[in-house]
């Protein structure tokens, strides 16, 4: 298998027969040879993956030097060619037929702006290391990611998925049959590629090599990546990203800040002397939190005062009352908007504390809220990554601690600050970015004011390299946490010159002794240190320092720093999204309104199709405008931004009063409502749930009419496709009704005739339909089987077992199931009771029954259904959100509009934090927290 000719020479020269496993286009001299098809095989992966619809394939070189990963090459590149696409040179990655190699390639393809949706890997080697990638990343293959391999490897098999890859051709597995038209039409296009024309008479076996196409999915869209165009920025110089430009400014603008804010300092402190608060309490997220912990032990050593943190989710989503009266309660915000954070400064003020806001917009909402505001004077801070900002937030405590505390040392030293940062911007810390490179996992260690210096650190490193850092003190971090540390264990340490330094020292030894590969900053380290004017400035001076090697390391670790992954900004006009930008866009100026998410999961505003009531109405009960308003707002503190709110089987007058107000109600434009669905009255007696027999009926054409009146929304209706002539139901849908099957008890045969007919889902699977038998499949079969349709499904743990739903997941294709609540007044309302057909049903554990024992509705939101999607269904967080979103939009033939974070469509968004609450929504451009 070799290719080097001298070899090969000096073998024949000493009578060593020879059989040669050469590529097809590869010359074979004399002797013996085996053809591998590398370029056909090549070809026909990548001829798979462009026919299940993927776009953007990278690839993976297995080595330059190797004439095999050329072939490959070559196969990819004829491939693309020929179905008229261009080869992207951002999706190809040269590296080696190694695990390594797959990994840090696929890392470097996923952080792209516009990442590919399959990689083809020159082997299965590099293509294991893809998969490892994507794990790593949370993406769910092959649905997020496609991903295939070469060589029929035994990992290929093993692995789960298993892989997409090429074998050589045996007896026992030959390529699939072709006929000689096909192998004609195969080797004229081999030799066109190739350049060659047939050679007859060499002494050779051609062996072919046969594609096993074994788990590659068809692209999702995917709603939460927008695609944004690549920066003017280069891997290769340091220099040009916004992140560098804008550490390096931070000397400048600490030194405007102290100039600036010196009156307002000296008022502030004077006051605070005058009545000094009892404690301080701060409130941020993010980097902004990494400076209340500098800020903590700042106070708390400077002037004796106990510091505490409060999290921001105590007032914005459990809105616990703090007891806060006489006390100062600092909040560290740069945009000055993030809900979380505003809500609490409200609470923190309505309990009597005074409330300091440190801002970079001065003329904010938490600007305007706060008692006192403190400007960071950091300017605009385009790169996503906070730096200036984060600095200048240290800066302001600095300064906030030596005028309270009216020290003429550490004052001095402010001054002497800037020019420190600028000696600290010079040091040279590329032992760390090039002992980083391949890093996978490390420790950042400090202690006391050098802890929030750590914090930051550790985030960057996730950030903008794609890097899992943690963050420990060097006391903690004996606690169980070192176990970790062996030979070669990265370790980066910032040690104080103060007290704690002795201690980071001592565990540095410690770790330095077990093999580790330690970096530390400080006295006797090994990183170059900047002269610190006070000890209290060191943690600016290191953090300088630090963000100039982060940016280098994320460049030589193929990212781009001012573009994290998944880390946007999204801007809307008029109700709809105007564009997906960075924050290093220039159409982003000052003028623009910028709020601050706090971390928060920014989605797709939830869609739930069938709504028949919450806030404490039922919309069979009053159906009219008003009722609609009181719905539509319950459903909207739990994520729902468009609903089609739910007639359950009724006569034809209540129809019509529905059917009257709901147009009324879009007309207003009431937030949320965009269609009525009609759930009976045409369904059958035998599965008829809490639904009254005695209002169903067949349609007549008056009916029909009425059903297919609503001109300015969406209709959707459930009917039993037995129950109603086949006729009607192609008439409803020829006049825009969208039909579903539910409440039926039809055989297989009858609810395939009605999916023939134009019934183009179903309501609520599983619950009030004939199920599946061995011999029946009945409706739940003809669901799961019929690969087009969609289907409702009620995630509350109650309607459905989670196992049932997770064959649902296995059977359907990706994209074809939506989460629904069925939701009843009890959501969003105090009272849990409500009247149905004059009988009082009362919600009990979050469970809805009538008097017989039926399940009578639910008390399930949407926030909730997408929670136990991943906590139950074992779904991704981006997979449960499309279902309570993109794929409801499809279903009602409305995600030209709604649905997705892209440009053009109506902002529809909502905020969830970490533990998947929601914090917030936004109805065509207009913000409500939650």
């Amino acid at each position: 298998m070799s290719e080097r000719r001298d070899l090969i020479q000096a073998l024949t020269a000493r009578g060593i027969k020879l059989v040669r496993i050469i590529a097809a286009t590869e010359d074979p001299a004399d002797g013996a040879c085996v053809f591998v098809d590398d370029r056909e095989a090549a070809y026909e992966i990548t001829e798979h993956l462009i026919q299940l619809g993927h776009q953007r394939i990278g690839f993976l070189w297995g080595g330059i030097s190797h004439r095999s990963s050329g072939e490959r090459y070559a196969g990819y590149e004829a491939a693309l060619k020929d179905y008229g696409m261009t080869v992207d040179k951002h999706l190809v990655v040269q590296g080696d037929y190694t695990f390594d190699d797959g990994f840090r390639g696929a890392r470097r393809l996923l952080a792209l702006r516009e990442p590919p949706t399959a990689i083809f890997g020159s082997n299965d080697e590099i293509a294991a290391g893809v998969l490892a990638a994507a794990k790593s990343a949370g993406m769910n293959v092959p649905y997020d990611l496609s991903i295939a391999g070469f060589e029929d490897s035994p990992f290929s098999r093993q692995s789960w998925p298993p892989l997409t890859t090429a074998k050589q051709a045996t007896e026992g597995h030959r390529p699939p049959r072709r006929t000689p038209a096909d192998r004609a039409a195969a080797q004229r296009r081999l030799r066109r590629r190739a350049g060659t024309a047939a050679q007859p008479g060499l002494r050779a076996t051609t062996g072919g090599c046969a594609v096993l196409r074994r788990r590659c999915a068809r692209p999702a869209h995917a709603p939460f990546l927008p695609i944004l165009p690549e920066p003017a920025m280069s891997l290769s110089d340091p220099t040009s990203t916004l992140m560098f430009a804008e550490a390096a400014e931070a000397a400048d603008v600490v030194a405007r800040q102290f100039s600036r804010n010196h009156a307002t300092m000296e008022t502030l402190a004077a006051s605070l002397r005058a009545a000094p608060p009892p404690f301080v309490v701060t409130c941020a997220r993010g980097s902004s939190d990494h400076a209340a912990t500098y800020g903590k032990y700042l106070l708390e050593t400077q002037l004796g005062l106990v510091v505490a943190s409060a999290s921001p989710s105590v007032g914005s989503v459990y809105a616990a009352p703090l007891q806060l009266r006489g006390a100062l309660f600092i909040v560290i915000s740069q945009s000055g908007k993030s809900p979380d954070l505003l809500r609490n400064a409200e609470a923190a003020k309505a309990a009597g504390a005074r409330v300091i806001a440190l801002v970079n917009v001065e003329d904010s909402p938490l600007a305007q809220l706060a008692d006192t505001v403190i400007p960071l004077h950091a300017g605009a801070e385009k790169s996503v990554a906070a730096t200036k900002s984060y600095l200048a937030s240290l800066a302001a405590l600095l300064q906030l601690a030596a005028y309270w505390k009216q020290d003429s040392n550490l004052r001095a030293a402010l001054d002497l600050l800037p020019d420190a940062m600028r000696a600290a911007w010079q040091c040279d810390w590329s032992a760390v970015t090039d002992g980083l490179v391949e890093a996978t996992n490390l420790f950042v260690l400090g202690r006391g004011l050098g802890l929030g210096a750590a914090q930051e650190a550790a985030l960057k490193f996730k950030e903008t390299c794609s890097l899992h850092a943690e963050a420990y003190s060097s006391a903690e971090v004996k606690h169980g946490p070192m176990a970790l540390v062996d030979r070669g264990f990265p370790v980066l340490a910032f040690a104080q010159p103060d007290e704690t330094g002795a201690g980071t020292r001592a565990v540095v030894d410690e770790f330095t002794a077990r093999g580790a590969q330690v970096w530390l900053a400080g006295a006797g380290g090994n990183l170059p240190v900047a002269a610190a004017p006070h000890p209290l400035c060191a943690p600016l001076l290191t953090v300088q320092s630090f963000y100039r090697a982060i940016n280098a390391l994320a460049l030589r670790r193929g990212f781009n720093p001012d573009l994290p992954p998944h880390l946007n900004k999204v801007t809307e006009t008029d109700g709809r999204i105007s564009a997906l930008l960075p924050d290093a866009a220039p159409q982003i100026g000052q003028a623009a309104e910028q709020v601050d998410l706090g971390g928060g999961w920014l989605l797709p505003g939830f869609i739930d199709v069938q709504v028949n009531g919450g806030g404490g109405a039922l919309f069979n009960n009053t159906p009219d405008v008003a009722s609609l308003r009181t719905i539509a707002q319950a459903h909207r503190r739990f994520g729902t931004t468009a609903m089609l709110p739910t007639l359950i089987s009724d006569d034809v007058g209540v129809m019509r009063e529905a059917i009257g107000a709901m147009r009324e109600a879009i007309a207003q434009g009431v937030p949320g409502v965009i269609g009525i669905h009609l759930e009976g009255p045409y369904i059958a007696p035998a599965r008829k749930g809490t639904h009254d027999a005695s209002k169903f009926r067949v349609p007549d054409e008056d009916e029909i009419a009425l059903a297919a009146s609503l001109d300015n929304g969406v209709t959707l209706l459930t009917l039993a496709p037995e129950r109603v002539p086949l006729e009607t139901i192609r008439a409803l849908v020829e006049r825009g009704v969208i039909v579903a099957a539910g409440h039926t008890a039809g055989t297989y045969e009858e609810i395939r005739a009605g999916l023939d007919a134009g019934v183009r889902g179903f309501t609520h699977l599983y619950n009030a339909m004939s199920p599946l038998q061995g011999r029946e499949p009945g409706a739940v079969g003809a669901a799961l089987e019929d690969r087009d349709s969609w289907i409702g499904i009620i995630v509350d743990g109650v309607h459905v077992h989670p196992a049932s739903l997770r064959v649902a997941l296995a059977a359907k294709p990706r994209g074809r199931l939506l989460l629904v609540t069925d939701a009843m007044p009890p959501v969003g309302a105090d009272d849990p009771s409500y009247v149905l057909y004059g009988e009082t049903i009362t919600a009990i554990d979050g469970v809805v029954r009538n008097a017989a024992g039926a399940l009578a509705g639910s008390a399930l939101d949407m926030a909730t259904a997408v929670r136990n999607t991943v906590q139950l269904l074992g779904q991704p967080l981006a997979e449960a959100a499309r279902m309570a979103s993109t794929y409801p939009a499809q279903f009602l033939n409305v995600d030209d509009r709604l649905g997705h974070i892209a440009e053009g469509y109506q902002a529809d968004l909502v905020l969830l934090d970490d533990a998947l609450q929601v914090r917030g929504t936004w109805i065509a451009g207009q913000y409500e927290a939650a």
